[in-house]
């Protein structure tokens, strides 16, 4: 029963991924990230105090995971985006509408935030058809930018849970 119970979880998994939309652009954004080597400079990004309030207790090492990439890659991710939306496109808002909806599938569907966070990688390296080998690093990196802009995860209440409200209406 318990095999059985996995088998339809990673299933339903599958089925959000396929069901899920991605702007073309981001693979732009990913190829970006893959070809960062030891020479390229990245400033610093450093206000990562959100990522700590959104990733719970049980799952220290992931938020360590999101915290490096955020602090390395963050700034030359949203000029990456800045460069396509220049273009005339929306292209950053769209994505991260994308990414949005896709996390909050997973969510409902219980998944817990290191499931989700590994569900996110693969959906975007499958649904973009993206080298597993050689993108899914930069594609973790994407996952974290979303963490830190709040597309997924949102700020944990008290008792460990997720706080309902979307941070974005609540700055408006």
């Amino acid at each position: 029963m318990a095999k059985k119970a996995h088998l339809t979880r990673n299933g339903r998994k599958d089925e959000i991924a396929e069901e899920s939309h991605l702007e073309d652009e981001i693979v732009d954004v990913i190829k970006a990230i893959a070809s960062v080597g030891k020479k390229t400079k990245l400033p610093k990004f450093k206000d990562v105090l959100k990522v700590r309030e959104k990733i719970r207790n049980e799952f220290s090492d992931l938020e360590a995971d999101i915290v490096r990439d955020v602090n390395k890659y963050y700034p030359f991710i949203e000029d990456q985006f800045s460069i396509l939306d220049g273009n005339g496109k929306n292209t950053f808002e769209v994505t991260r509408a994308e990414v949005k909806a896709c996390y909050e599938k997973y969510k409902a569907e219980g998944y817990d935030q290191l499931e989700i966070y590994y569900a996110l990688e693969d959906w975007i390296l499958m649904v973009k058809g993206l080298n597993e080998a050689k993108h899914r690093r930069a594609a973790g990196v994407m996952v974290s930018f979303f963490v830190q802009n709040c597309a997924v995860f949102r700020k944990l209440k008290p008792n460990g849970e997720e706080d309902e409200e979307d941070e974005d209406e609540a700055a408006e």
